[in-house]
């Protein structure tokens, strides 16, 4: 089934754990029209057009209680963004990107409804990204930044909730890093918030941005895309590799939307099977270039945004991280 980042589930997966803690801030927008309001009171909110106080940036504070660096206790897991407005305000087709430090929680379409009357409020936006092991690139003890793009169409914005969810971790020790990519090929469309597309199959190129002395044993990738595109199935596969070993693989039921149209997204999908590698991704360059690969059948996909999530173990010392590779039968290249 397709991985859509949807709040019920964000919500069932919190309430599974009784040691969850959720921490909820909430940014208020100002300066709109004194006689107008979108979502809230008159005056309380601003339009990505100049009215009002408008801004795209949030910093949003981390509220877990201390965290020690080397801590294996709670880490950050879950992160819920609400976004309360009107959207497509001048008849256009829109939309809306949310992200959280380096990660892209999702995209969403917007379609044109009261064209954003005073006192109108469209269905709220709900932003969600959930990693088990830890939020990747997570900044402990200070400020995260949550930023709000649209893209052909301007929204007017009342409030922003942003919710934190905290939790024991799948797997205790593991730090992440983030690479992502945004295509430009193809520009007559935008894929998902980007300046065009790439069609699967598509190799994206990278250098290894770990720290000396740690290994890789974890991969994760959210796609960003149509994936129906040319074929006539009632599903297709979508697989991501990383050095040509499976991240993972969804089998996706046709929307039955396509990929006609200028602009087009049928969001963020994940891609991730949990398997661990205690003797080190197979493949993977420590410090050298790697790719990860995007493959979809039997529909072609139109691939805008990308991004990978690299999790690894951080040894004391370049000693004790060869010792462990030569007990699995590799050596440090």
């Amino acid at each position: 089934m397709m991985r859509l980042f949807v709040f019920a589930l964000a919500l069932a997966v919190l309430a599974s754990s009784a040691a969850a803690s959720n921490y909820t801030q909430t940014f208020t927008l100002s300066g709109g029209l004194p006689f107008c309001s979108q979502c809230g009171s008159d005056g309380e909110y601003a339009c990505s057009n100049g009215i009002g106080q408008f801004k795209d940036d949030f910093r949003v504070m981390d509220p877990l209680p201390f965290r020690p660096l080397d801590s294996t206790g709670d880490v950050a897991n879950n992160v819920i963004v609400q976004v309360y407005g009107a959207f497509s305000c001048d008849t256009q087709i829109g939309m809306v990107e949310v992200d959280f430090n380096d990660v892209p929680l999702n995209v969403f379409i917007t379609k044109p409804t009261d064209s954003c009357a005073c006192g109108s409020c469209d269905p709220v936006l709900t932003f969600q990204g959930y990693f088990p092991s830890g939020f990747p690139d997570y900044n402990y003890g200070g400020a995260n930044i949550v930023h709000l793009s649209m893209a052909t169409s301007y929204i007017c914005v009342n409030r922003i909730e942003v919710t934190i969810g905290s939790g024991k971790p799948l797997y205790p020790g593991l730090k992440s890093k983030v690479v992502s990519w945004t295509f430009s090929s193809s520009t007559n469309y935008k894929v998902c918030q980007s300046s065009g597309y790439v069609s699967t199959s598509m190799a994206a190129k990278f250098t290894d941005p770990l720290p000396e002395n740690s290994i890789l044993v974890l991969a994760e990738s959210d796609i960003f895309g149509s994936y129906f595109c040319s074929s006539t199935s009632s599903s297709t596969a979508l697989s991501a590799y990383l050095q040509d070993t499976s991240v993972d693989s969804e089998t996706l039921q046709n929307n039955g939307k396509g990929c006609s149209g200028t602009y087009i997204c049928d969001g963020a999908v994940r891609l991730s099977n949990s398997v661990l590698y205690q003797g080190g991704w197979p493949g993977y360059n420590l410090g050298g270039d790697n790719v990860l690969s995007i493959r979809s059948s039997p529909y072609s996909s139109r691939i805008g945004k990308a991004a990978l999530y690299l999790y690894y173990y951080d040894f004391s010392s370049k000693e004790e991280m060869e010792q462990h590779l030569l007990t699995h039968g590799r050596e440090l290249v």
